[in-house]
């Protein structure tokens, strides 16, 4: 009787352990002001649907977006309003986005959409949709908020000898946004010639 209380509270005390070794993942890998994935939640999933990707064959895509003069935002209406604005645009996201894509906060008012078994075109619609919505939207009201992105394709197999394909994802992926952004915001532009 009392090896099997023993028994009971040993496994109680497990899972336990397992719900605060969760808790403290998702602490870890979730940005508190939007909810959604952090960098390293990121970074994570990203490398987990590469190797989904070579294993199937199949195409990802990562959309780095930022949101336009954002510090002009948190200039003129103060950091609380920027954060009210950070959450909406998460939200967004998550209206104009597949169940299976990964949505997060990478940096400050830059944000990132990893969209699985997900070609070029695709990925463009998707983040045309997601701009185009947020042009439209009440964060748009505040000071003609705009968001430009950055878009990088790969089409991965496994005779690939081509590593580090998510350094290579978010570099082009930043290199896009950086030329959209140059190039007067607004706009969405896709990294071209990656890996074909």
């Amino acid at each position: 009787m009392m090896e099997l209380e023993y028994q009971n509270e040993l496994e109680a005390c497990y899972a336990q352990i397992e719900q605060l070794k969760e808790e403290l993942h998702n602490e870890i890998t979730r940005d508190y002001l939007t909810k959604i994935f952090n960098r390293r939640g990121l970074h994570e999933k990203c490398e987990y649907l590469i190797e989904v990707a070579k294993r199937d064959g199949s195409y990802l895509s990562v959309a780095l977006i930022e949101i336009d003069d954002f510090d002009t935002l948190n200039i003129h209406h103060g950091r609380p309003k920027g954060d009210e604005v950070l959450q909406e645009f998460a939200s967004i996201l998550q209206k104009n986005t597949r169940k299976v894509d990964i949505l997060g906060r990478f940096d400050g008012e830059k944000f990132m959409v990893i969209m699985p078994n997900t070609n070029k075109e695709d990925a463009i619609m998707v983040s045309e949709r997601i701009r185009s919505f947020t042009e439209s939207s009440s964060i748009a009201a505040i000071e003609g908020i705009t968001i430009s992105g950055g878009v990088a394709t790969i089409h991965v197999n496994l005779s690939d000898p081509t590593p580090q394909y998510h350094d290579k994802l978010n570099l082009c992926a930043d290199d896009a946004l950086y030329h959209a952004k140059k190039n007067g915001s607004n706009r969405v532009l896709h990294f071209d010639n990656l890996f074909y």
